[in-house]
């Protein structure tokens, strides 16, 4: 039996999965584009910085409408910010003990 020891080359070059594909995806938010502009675009959004630091917590990444939400949600708590003493009635401290 002669057998001869032949090179095969199961690993196709990455440049060619994706011009045949003709999708760019992120994997820490899980969404596909398609182009390498969208993809970079998105890579320097928050939402994906976001989703980033949650995959590096094991958890899941959010969507675009969890996210937007998430942003109305900070809106409405920013106008609140910094009158919680006027509403619970107490003065602001006085600069009369601070020293130095």
């Amino acid at each position: 039996q002669n057998l001869k020891a032949m090179a095969v080359d199961f690993c196709t070059p990455a440049m060619e999965v994706v011009e045949k594909r003709g999708d760019f995806s992120c994997a820490a938010c899980g969404e596909l584009f398609g182009s390498a502009a969208e993809l970079r675009a998105h890579c320097k959004s928050e939402r994906h910085v976001y989703n980033m630091k949650r995959q590096l917590s094991n958890l899941k990444p959010i969507s675009q409408e969890a996210w937007e939400r998430k942003l109305r949600e900070r809106e409405g708590q920013e106008n609140t910010k910094g009158t919680a003493h006027l509403k619970a009635g107490k003065a602001p401290r006085s600069k009369e003990g601070y020293t130095p």
